[in-house]
């Protein structure tokens, strides 16, 4: 009988890798040290620019003009375009460096985009006269503030919501009152559509009297954010709206510029953390930084707000050249000034430290340049340009770290350029004219585009 050859079993692979993945991933594991130095976080590097664009919101009243610039340097020039948001329709508009470019805006929202060369430093300024309103168009943001902003009979406030892009954004406003958070359900998660406004009255969603606080933080998309104000006198009914820009974000100190010469002023702070803090306020002159006596302390509650009358401050001797108020406060807070006259409105926002050179659009009539919150010894290149291009004045203005400082600009100004030196600074411009008061704080510039750095998790 013959003995029967066995064949070789066949390896079952499946049990292969059971047995040998959990010993090459222990392998791994033993061959990493844990005492190696991890690779330091890397921030986005800095490109350049090829596309900005900047969105006006809607007309408040007649007679509206919006003025486009670019601050890129010396002999840029090129063309720049301007949609009105919802409708195919594009205008070409014509800049160069030192000149202002003129849209026939409508009542619109207004998308303007510079391209190539005329992309960095895009500026824009939307602006109406009877009364005169002003504003210096946003760039699309994330996380904004709005301080001195309101909900009652007599004081209300609209949130518009711009969406420039293709896609849908969706944005989470927050509301501070005076006692705290406003429970306000109806304002979180709301989406906007690309190419599309919505509009939000507070009024009609969270009414009730008192200053408010407002906080946009944007969680998908890209949305401009402007806040149109308004103020309803309960015997002519006569509605007077301006424009409130966003304030500085929350800090500990910030510096509000921009004192309108008439009308009743009222300081609106915020406080953005959640414990209860106090405030003390500070008159920024241009001799220099002075606490009055008398100045009011201001108790805020914790994610609340506060707001005090400073007329009495304004009244003293110590405000002679007072062109600001600074809030030195215990924790974080945002401000802005409201200002009241028969017929019109004037809001001051905190403004954002400027480091390199800026500009504006502004409309035209009486108007200073005020400057203060210098990091140092230093000083800023004024010049003014008129509707036309030409230069109309330029200026050197020395500055220190406790003073602010005044210019008076040509009346028929309408860009504003501001080239610091030495020194970060803040900036506003206080228009003044027979129709009313507006104050445009100037902002930086986009310059750059940002490229993120991508690496692997494990080096």
């Amino acid at each position: 009988m013959k003995k029967r050859l066995s064949m070789p079993r066949r390896l079952d692979p499946t049990l292969v890798l059971a047995v040998l993945l959990p010993l090459l991933a222990a392998g791994a594991f033993v061959g990493l040290d844990p005492t190696a130095a991890q690779p330091r976080p890397v921030g986005p590097a800095t490109t350049d620019l090829t596309s900005s664009s900047v969105v006006c919101p809607p007309s408040i009243g007649g007679h509206d003009t919006v003025g486009a610039a670019t601050a890129a340097g010396e002999g840029v020039s090129g063309t720049l375009s301007a949609s009105p948001v919802g409708r195919a329709r594009v205008r070409s508009v014509e800049v160069a460096s030192g000149s202002v470019g003129w849209v026939h805006a409508g009542s619109k929202p207004l998308v303007i985009t510079g391209a190539g060369a005329v992309a960095p430093g895009l500026v824009a300024g939307r602006s109406s006269t009877k009364p005169l309103t002003a504003l210096d168009c946003p760039v699309a943001g994330t996380n904004l503030w709005f301080a001195a902003a309101g909900s009652g009979p007599s004081h209300d406030s609209v949130v518009r919501l711009v969406n420039p892009n293709d896609g849908p954004a969706v944005v989470d406003l927050s509301v501070l009152g005076t006692h705290g958070p406003v429970p306000a359900d109806a304002l979180a998660g709301m989406a906007v559509p690309g190419h599309s406004t919505q509009t939000v009255d507070l009024g009609t969603v969270i009414p009730q009297p008192g200053p408010l606080a407002l906080h946009a933080v944007v969680q998908r998309g890209q949305l401009a954010v402007a806040v149109e104000d308004e103020r309803r006198p309960l015997v002519d009914n006569k509605v007077v709206g301006e424009w409130l820009a966003s304030s500085a974000p929350p800090q500990r100190k910030t510096t509000v510029l921009g004192l309108p010469p008439h009308g009743e002023h009222t300081l609106v702070v915020a406080n953005s953390s959640h414990r209860q803090i106090s405030a003390t306020l500070k008159l920024v002159t241009t001799r220099s930084t002075v606490s009055p006596s008398g100045a009011p302390t201001l108790d805020i509650p914790p994610n609340g707000v506060a707001s005090v009358s400073l007329d009495h401050l304004l009244s003293s001797s110590a405000a002679k050249g007072a062109i600001g108020v600074e809030v030195d406060a215990g924790g974080p807070v945002v401000a802005s000034i409201r200002t009241e006259v028969p017929g019109d409105l004037a809001l001051s926002p905190a403004g954002l430290e400027v480091s390199d050179a800026t500009a504006a659009v502004v409309p035209p009539g009486p108007k200073q340049l005020v400057l203060a919150g210098a990091s140092g010894i230093g000083a800023v290149t004024v010049t003014s340009i008129g509707a036309q291009g030409k230069t109309l004045a330029t200026k050197r203005v020395s500055l220190t770290s406790d003073a602010g400082a005044q210019l008076d600009l040509p009346d028929k100004t309408v860009l504003v350029q501001v080239a610091p030196e030495r020194a970060t600074l803040l900036a506003s411009i206080l228009v003044t004219t027979s129709t009313g008061d507006a104050v445009v704080p100037l902002r930086p510039l986009v310059r750059n585009g940002l490229v993120p750095a991508v690496r692997p998790a494990l080096p």
